[in-house]
């Protein structure tokens, strides 16, 4: 998908948007801050794989290395996803290098527009044409993907107006 909503996760790599330049990868203790700051947020999050030499720290060959959950400390998925410090701690004492992902959706009260650029995806030049046609997106926290793209995380709406997740849609543009 080039630009698409995310309902499930979303890796973050950032509190908020920064001039640090995607990849820079974090320091040990860095992801559990960051796990800690969106809990204080109310956004529930877990611990995911990470990637090392270019493969997913899961040793397999995988669909998604470094975006997945890390089964042994959260077997259900996002669905184990907290705001809990003291369980936040334990599993980021276990594998202090996870990533961290973000349950997106009325969870957590976040949804979150991803703009994918890499392996050929042209999010960046979607969201441009549609921003040309629409008008600016608003002001919000933003993060950098791992691949160069960018995360928007905006409010759930609390209307009851729903947020549908489409995946490997690409943009209009």
């Amino acid at each position: 998908a080039a630009v698409r909503p995310s309902l499930g996760i979303v890796m973050a790599r950032m509190p908020r948007h920064t001039s640090q330049q995607p990849n820079d990868g974090p320091t040990i203790g860095e992801p559990l801050r960051h796990a800690l700051a969106y809990a204080e947020l109310g956004w529930q999050v877990f611990p995911v794989h990470w990637v090392v030499d270019g493969r997913c720290s899961c040793g397999n060959v995988c669909d998604s290395p470094g975006k997945h959950p890390i089964r042994e400390l959260t077997p259900h998925g996002l669905k184990d996803a907290t705001t809990e410090a003291a369980t936040l701690q334990r599993w980021w004492a276990q594998h202090p290098q996870a990533n961290v992902a973000i349950r997106t959706g009325a969870a957590s009260g976040v949804w979150v527009l991803d703009v994918d650029v890499g392996g050929g995806k042209q999010g960046d030049i979607a969201l441009e044409s549609m921003t040309d046609q629409h008008g600016a997106l608003p002001d919000t926290v933003q993060g950098f993907t791992g691949s160069g793209g960018l995360h928007y995380v905006f409010r759930y709406p609390v209307d009851g107006r729903a947020v549908r997740n489409r995946t490997n849609t690409p943009g209009q543009g």
